[in-house]
């Protein structure tokens, strides 16, 4: 595989750029949102709800950092081990050529299953079990996450889906798919 093409490939399994604009905006905002906490006196009360409020802003910009890294290693590790095992022309064929479903959130290949900012790159002889998790608030649907369970029992999700007027015709095609593709596949729903 050239180099080009497995850049595409970490680029639509990692999560997109503005995840790492993000985490950076909220590291120097709260840095830069602790010098007047310095420079002016203050009420005690304030200085503390100041002072929690830069913090939080640290913890969420270096938590979107982190996540950001460690998604895109998981990417990387996963399509080495897919070039390792199964060679890099069955991936190309698949990421460019699969079936595109949820707006490009997935990729249904021949042999692999790709999630779009996931890090989810799969073949379907790994995958045990696939799960549809309908997250709600007072009794609305939100969003679903499709997931897949793997033969080593790890879990990773494949793509998150908002709501659309087909969405359950879209995740029954997703399933149908997989268990055409891996007979062996059970389904789930949550």
């Amino acid at each position: 595989m050239d180099n080009n093409t497995r850049k595409q490939i970490i680029k639509f399994a990692s999560p997109q750029f503005w995840h790492t604009v993000l985490g950076i905006i909220f590291i120097v905002s709260g840095i830069l949102l602790f010098i007047p906490i310095i420079a002016v006196p203050t009420t005690r009360r304030a200085f503390e709800v100041s002072l929690e409020l830069n913090i939080t802003a640290l913890v969420i910009g270096a938590v979107l950092l982190v996540r950001q890294h460690i998604i895109k290693t998981k990417a990387t590790a996963r399509l080495e081990k897919i070039e390792n095992s199964f060679g890099h022309s069955t991936l190309e064929n698949d990421f460019f050529n699969g079936e595109k479903r949820f707006s490009g959130s997935v990729i249904l290949g021949d042999c692999f299953v790709i999630g779009k900012g996931t890090g989810t790159i799969v073949a379907y002889e790994d995958i045990k079990k696939v799960c549809c998790k309908i997250y709600r608030y007072k009794f609305r649907e939100l969003f679903r996450q499709i997931k897949v369970v793997l033969e080593d029992g790890k879990t990773s999700i494949v793509c998150t889906i908002l709501l659309s007027p087909n969405i359950d015709i879209e995740t029954d095609r997703v399933f149908e798919v997989m268990e055409l593709r891996n007979p062996r596949i059970t389904r789930e729903r949550k």
